[in-house]
C-alpha cells in the first residue's frame, strides 16, 4: 500500500489537504471519501484496509474549516464552497489516472455534500455511496441550548453573527456501540467541536434544496442508514430515498446501528455490502 499526502488550493484561496491510498498494482476502482462535520480524513482507516488489500484506490480530503485544511474551524460562508472544493479535488485525482472508475463515498455532513455534488456534477463517477447524510438533524437529541438556538437564532445570528463559533452538540458517545471510538474522536486532536450559524443555516438549505431535487438524481448510489442514529434522523434519509428516480438504487437499513457506520461493532457488514455494491458496477 502506498500512501501519500498533499494539498491543493481552492478558488477563494485556501489551502485543502487531501492524502491518498494506493494498491501496490493499478487500482481496479477509486473511492473519493468525504467525511462528516467536525472530523477529517484520518478516521476512515476500516475502510481504507478493507478496499485498499482488495485492488481500490482511496482519495480522501480535509474539508475546509475542518482537519489539516485551512479555514475558520467548522465554517463556511457558501454551502457550493464546499461543492466547488469537491470538485476541483475529483478533477485532481482523476486526472492522474483518468481510466480508473470513480466512485463517491459520503457520510453525514459529506453525504449532503456529496448528494448536492452528484446533482451538480455527476459526470466523472461510476457511483455513489451515502452514509448517514446529514438530511435532517436528530433534534431531540441535542441539548437544550443548541435545540432552542437552532429554532429561533439560527437566522438572525447568520446574517449578524455569521461566523460565531459555537458547540456543534455532537454527542461523541452516539458514533459507535464501540467505546474505542468514542475515546480516540475525543483524543484526537484533529477533531473539532465547532459550527458557525451561517455554516448551520447554510446546511439546511442545502439539505432542503437536495430533498426538493431528488427526483433529478442520475447516479447509481447506495444508501446507508443507521436505524439507532441519534446525530441525523434515519427517517428522512428513507423518505429522500422514495423521492428517488434513478432506476439503479439501493436502500440498506442496519437495525440498531449508530451514526458511524463504517466505525460500528459489525463495520464488516457494512463493509462487504459497500464492497459487493461498488464491485458489481465496476464490472
Amino acid at each position: 500500500m502506498k500512501h501519500e499526502e498533499s494539498s491543493f488550493q481552492s478558488a477563494d484561496g485556501l489551502r485543502l489537504y487531501y492524502q491518498t491510498w494506493q494498491p501496490d498494482g493499478s487500482p481496479v476502482a477509486r473511492l473519493v471519501i468525504v467525511h462528516g462535520l467536525g472530523e477529517h480524513s484520518g478516521r476512515y482507516g476500516n475502510v481504507v484496509d478493507y478496499f485498499v488489500p482488495r485492488g481500490y484506490g482511496i482519495c480522501a480530503l480535509d474539508l475546509r474549516g475542518h482537519g489539516r485544511s485551512e479555514g475558520p474551524r467548522g465554517h463556511v460562508q457558501d454551502f457550493a464552497h464546499y461543492v466547488e472544493d469537491l470538485r476541483r479535488f475529483v478533477g485532481l485525482v482523476q486526472g492522474s489516472q483518468p481510466d480508473v472508475p470513480t466512485f463517491m463515498v459520503g457520510h453525514s455532513l459529506g453525504g449532503l455534500i456529496a448528494l448536492s455534488y452528484g446533482l451538480c456534477h455527476p459526470e466523472g463517477l461510476r457511483g455513489m455511496v451515502v452514509s448517514s447524510p446529514w438530511i435532517e438533524a436528530n433534534a431531540a437529541e441535542l441539548p437544550p441550548v443548541q435545540r432552542f438556538l437552532s429554532a429561533l437564532f439560527a437566522k438572525p445570528l447568520s446574517a449578524l453573527l455569521p461566523t460565531l463559533p459555537m458547540h456543534n452538540g455532537l454527542n461523541p458517545n452516539y458514533l459507535s456501540h464501540d467505546p474505542a471510538v468514542a475515546g480516540a474522536y475525543e483524543a484526537d486532536p484533529l477533531v473539532h467541536h465547532t459550527i458557525t450559524p451561517r455554516a448551520f443555516t447554510e446546511i439546511v438549505r442545502a439539505a432542503a434544496d437536495v430533498v426538493e431535487n431528488a427526483g433529478d438524481f442520475r447516479l447509481p448510489i447506495l444508501l446507508l442508514v443507521a436505524s439507532g442514529d441519534k446525530l441525523v434522523l434515519p427517517a428522512a434519509t428513507v423518505e429522500f430515498f422514495g423521492r428517488l428516480r434513478v432506476e439503479d438504487r439501493t436502500l440498506k437499513v442496519y437495525d440498531g446501528f449508530y451514526h458511524e457506520l463504517f466505525n460500528e461493532v459489525e463495520k464488516a457488514t457494512v463493509l462487504r455490502d459497500v464492497g459487493a455494491w461498488v464491485e458489481k458496477r465496476v464490472r
